[in-house]
Protein backbone atom coordinates (compact mmCIF):
# COMPACT_ATOMS: atom_id res chain seq x y z
CA UNK A 1 0.00 0.00 0.00
CA UNK A 2 1.57 3.27 -1.05
CA UNK A 3 -0.01 6.58 -0.15
CA UNK A 4 0.06 9.37 -2.65
CA UNK A 5 -0.12 13.08 -2.11
CA UNK A 6 -3.35 14.58 -3.38
CA UNK A 7 -3.49 18.32 -3.90
CA UNK A 8 -7.25 18.69 -3.80
CA UNK A 9 -8.09 17.09 -0.46
CA UNK A 10 -7.64 18.00 3.17
CA UNK A 11 -8.27 21.15 5.12
CA UNK A 12 -5.57 23.21 3.47
CA UNK A 13 -5.63 21.91 -0.09
CA UNK A 14 -3.48 18.79 0.25
CA UNK A 15 -3.34 15.45 2.04
CA UNK A 16 -2.08 11.93 1.48
CA UNK A 17 -4.48 9.21 0.41
CA UNK A 18 -4.42 5.48 -0.24
CA UNK A 19 -6.86 2.92 -1.60
CA UNK A 20 -7.22 -0.47 0.08
CA UNK A 21 -6.28 -3.25 -2.33
CA UNK A 22 -8.10 -5.78 -0.09
CA UNK A 23 -5.11 -8.11 0.01
CA UNK A 24 -5.34 -8.89 3.72
CA UNK A 25 -3.83 -7.24 6.76
CA UNK A 26 -4.28 -3.70 7.96
CA UNK A 27 -2.49 -0.81 6.30
CA UNK A 28 -0.92 2.12 8.10
CA UNK A 29 0.57 5.45 7.10
CA UNK A 30 4.24 5.49 8.00
CA UNK A 31 5.90 8.73 9.05
CA UNK A 32 8.86 10.09 7.08
CA UNK A 33 12.30 10.35 8.67
CA UNK A 34 11.69 13.96 9.78
CA UNK A 35 9.35 12.57 12.49
CA UNK A 36 11.91 10.01 13.70
CA UNK A 37 15.09 10.06 15.78
CA UNK A 38 15.28 11.87 19.10
CA UNK A 39 11.70 12.95 19.79
CA UNK A 40 12.13 13.09 23.58
CA UNK A 41 10.87 16.69 23.60
CA UNK A 42 7.46 15.33 22.53
CA UNK A 43 6.99 13.51 25.86
CA UNK A 44 3.83 14.70 27.62
CA UNK A 45 2.57 16.48 24.53
CA UNK A 46 0.28 15.17 21.77
CA UNK A 47 0.17 13.53 18.37
CA UNK A 48 -2.61 15.33 16.48
CA UNK A 49 -3.88 14.29 13.06
CA UNK A 50 -6.95 14.30 10.81
CA UNK A 51 -8.32 11.15 9.16
CA UNK A 52 -11.03 10.39 6.67
CA UNK A 53 -12.23 7.04 5.33
CA UNK A 54 -14.69 6.31 2.54
CA UNK A 55 -16.40 3.47 4.41
CA UNK A 56 -16.95 2.49 8.04
CA UNK A 57 -20.07 0.30 8.00
CA UNK A 58 -18.08 -2.90 8.65
CA UNK A 59 -15.28 -1.79 11.06
CA UNK A 60 -12.75 -4.00 12.84
CA UNK A 61 -10.41 -3.60 15.82
CA UNK A 62 -6.77 -2.68 15.30
CA UNK A 63 -4.14 -0.42 16.87
CA UNK A 64 -4.59 3.22 15.91
CA UNK A 65 -1.01 4.39 16.41
CA UNK A 66 2.21 2.38 16.82
CA UNK A 67 5.54 3.85 17.97
CA UNK A 68 8.76 1.83 17.72
CA UNK A 69 12.03 2.91 19.25
CA UNK A 70 14.85 1.85 21.54
CA UNK A 71 13.83 -1.81 21.15
CA UNK A 72 10.31 -1.11 22.42
CA UNK A 73 6.98 -1.07 20.60
CA UNK A 74 4.05 0.82 22.11
CA UNK A 75 0.57 0.96 20.62
CA UNK A 76 -2.52 3.07 21.16
CA UNK A 77 -6.04 1.84 20.50
CA UNK A 78 -8.62 4.25 21.73
CA UNK A 79 -9.68 6.43 18.87
CA UNK A 80 -13.21 5.84 17.60
CA UNK A 81 -13.66 4.70 14.01
CA UNK A 82 -13.95 7.79 11.83
CA UNK A 83 -17.31 8.29 10.16
CA UNK A 84 -17.34 7.80 6.40
CA UNK A 85 -16.50 10.77 4.18
CA UNK A 86 -15.90 13.25 6.99
CA UNK A 87 -12.63 14.52 8.44
CA UNK A 88 -12.11 13.59 12.09
CA UNK A 89 -9.38 15.08 14.30
CA UNK A 90 -7.55 12.83 16.77
CA UNK A 91 -5.40 13.88 19.74
CA UNK A 92 -3.25 11.19 21.36
CA UNK A 93 -1.28 12.00 24.54
CA UNK A 94 2.38 11.01 24.31
CA UNK A 95 3.01 9.58 27.76
CA UNK A 96 2.57 6.36 29.70
CA UNK A 97 -0.84 7.48 31.03
CA UNK A 98 -2.29 8.12 27.56
CA UNK A 99 -3.69 4.60 26.99
CA UNK A 100 -0.57 3.13 25.38
CA UNK A 101 0.31 -0.56 25.79
CA UNK A 102 3.52 -2.49 25.23
CA UNK A 103 3.62 -4.92 22.31
CA UNK A 104 5.92 -7.92 21.95
CA UNK A 105 6.89 -6.81 18.42
CA UNK A 106 5.78 -4.72 15.45
CA UNK A 107 4.20 -7.83 13.98
CA UNK A 108 1.83 -8.33 16.90
CA UNK A 109 -1.80 -8.12 15.82
CA UNK A 110 -4.64 -6.62 17.84
CA UNK A 111 -6.44 -8.97 20.22
CA UNK A 112 -8.99 -8.55 22.99
CA UNK A 113 -6.17 -8.87 25.55
CA UNK A 114 -4.74 -5.51 24.40
CA UNK A 115 -6.76 -3.59 27.02
CA UNK A 116 -5.12 -5.57 29.83
CA UNK A 117 -1.59 -5.56 28.39
CA UNK A 118 1.06 -3.74 30.41
CA UNK A 119 1.37 -0.02 29.96
CA UNK A 120 4.87 1.29 29.35
CA UNK A 121 6.61 2.87 32.31
CA UNK A 122 7.62 6.51 32.19
CA UNK A 123 11.24 5.55 31.49
CA UNK A 124 10.20 3.08 28.74
CA UNK A 125 8.01 5.66 27.00
CA UNK A 126 10.75 8.29 27.18
CA UNK A 127 13.31 5.79 25.83
CA UNK A 128 10.95 4.92 22.96
CA UNK A 129 10.62 8.59 22.02
CA UNK A 130 14.33 9.31 22.42
CA UNK A 131 15.20 6.88 19.61
CA UNK A 132 12.03 6.70 17.52
CA UNK A 133 12.55 4.46 14.48
CA UNK A 134 8.98 4.10 13.25
CA UNK A 135 5.67 5.94 13.68
CA UNK A 136 2.57 4.41 12.08
CA UNK A 137 -1.00 5.75 11.99
CA UNK A 138 -3.83 3.41 11.04
CA UNK A 139 -5.37 4.12 7.64
CA UNK A 140 -7.82 1.24 7.25
CA UNK A 141 -11.02 0.81 9.27
CA UNK A 142 -13.33 -1.21 7.00
CA UNK A 143 -13.39 -4.92 6.24
CA UNK A 144 -13.46 -4.82 2.45
CA UNK A 145 -12.74 -2.05 0.00
CA UNK A 146 -12.20 1.50 1.20
CA UNK A 147 -9.90 4.48 0.79
CA UNK A 148 -8.38 6.67 3.44
CA UNK A 149 -6.81 10.10 3.75
CA UNK A 150 -4.48 11.65 6.34
CA UNK A 151 -3.87 15.36 6.89
CA UNK A 152 -2.45 17.87 9.38
CA UNK A 153 -0.14 15.54 11.32
CA UNK A 154 1.61 17.28 14.22
CA UNK A 155 3.87 15.37 16.60
CA UNK A 156 4.81 16.77 19.98
CA UNK A 157 2.36 19.65 20.16
CA UNK A 158 -0.12 21.01 22.67
CA UNK A 159 -3.60 21.11 21.13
Amino acid sequence: MKAQQVGSCGHDGGCISAKDAVTGGTWFYQAPSSYLGDQSSAYGQYLVYDLMTTASSNPFEEFDVVLSGDGLVVAYDGAPTPPANRWTTYQVKLDEMGGWRLLASERQRWSSSFATAAAPTRSQFKANLSNLTRLRIRGEFQTGEDSGSLDNVSFGVMP
